[in-house]
């Protein structure tokens, strides 16, 4: 995503939640080829180059390697969530003050149950006590449940497309779903085929 996407994206987040407090906010893609990592990751860096604290979160089974992108180390969120541990937040990534980074991790057989995105959500909601804008990378919701669970305790979420590339069908099945589940459904953002993560 550029960084007049990112920006505008920014704004429309401000305009409809507000830019008062620190908020949750999920990117969802469709599928796996959706560039919801390019969506998170350009969020996350206009966020925090705005000046506010924002932690980037990939969840566990995400598939987009954080850690390669912002060349930090795994375990990431998935084995501290099996370990009952507080996950490792790496700092100073990005090239952009402000910008915390916690990677997914391998996921396991668990990544996608109850109790894994019931321990995933008190994190994600700890996180947001301290001040910071959470940006939450999920796995595609058309093969994982994961955006349905989180999308209640996030202050909005923003669904993830690519033109062309995205069954109709299955979006709106996952859209109502998510509106369901009392999610607060932002729109959605189309990306462009074969777009890398950060572009």
């Amino acid at each position: 995503m550029s960084g007049r996407g990112a920006a505008a994206l920014r704004a429309s987040i401000f305009g409809l939640l507000g830019a008062d407090r620190a908020r949750i906010v999920l990117i969802a893609p469709f599928t796996a080829k959706d560039n919801g990592a390019g969506v998170a990751i350009g969020l996350a860096k206009s966020l925090a180059a705005s000046g506010r604290d924002t932690v980037l979160v990939e969840m566990p089974g995400a598939g987009s390697h954080l850690h390669e992108h912002f060349d930090v180390a795994e375990p990431g969120l998935a084995e501290a969530l099996r370990a009952g541990t507080p996950p490792e937040t790496h700092s100073g990534v990005g090239d952009v003050a402000g910008l915390q980074v916690v990677v997914g991790g391998s996921a396991g057989d668990d990544a996608d149950d109850l109790s894994a995105s019931t321990a995933a959500s008190g994190y994600l909601i700890k996180a947001k006590e301290s001040g910071a804008w959470i940006v939450v990378l999920a796995a595609p919701a058309s093969v994982s449940p994961t955006p349905v669970t989180l999308a209640p305790i996030c202050d909005g979420a923003v669904l993830v497309s690519t033109h062309g590339r995205t069954d109709r069908v299955r979006a709106a099945e996952v859209t109502a779903a998510m509106k369901t589940a009392n999610a607060r459904v932002l729109g959605v953002v189309m990306g462009p085929v074969g777009a890398a993560p950060d572009g």
